[in-house]
């Protein structure tokens, strides 16, 4: 995935050179975001978007699977 912004801020707002960042894996703070660009799977398969299991707490959110698609069409959505 390619990130282009942290918590809704551009890479490029402090450091003009650095426009995006390829990674595997991004490590957030609580309640932190991050803007990225995933390329999609080939056509007629899966990918999923998931995170890791994190222990947030006896109020805090189910681990979920954000998104679920198949190349041109919805398969689901959010999993408990």
């Amino acid at each position: 995935m390619t990130v282009v912004a942290l918590d809704g801020m551009p890479l490029t707002y402090h450091a003009p050179n650095r426009h995006t960042e390829k990674h595997r894996h991004i490590l957030l703070a609580p309640a932190g975001r991050v803007e990225v660009i995933i390329e999609g799977p080939k056509r007629g398969t899966t990918a999923s978007v998931r995170s890791l299991c994190v222990n947030t707490g006896a109020d805090g959110d189910p681990n979920r699977t954000s998104s679920q698609r198949v190349v041109g069409a919805w398969l689901g959505r959010c999993q408990s």
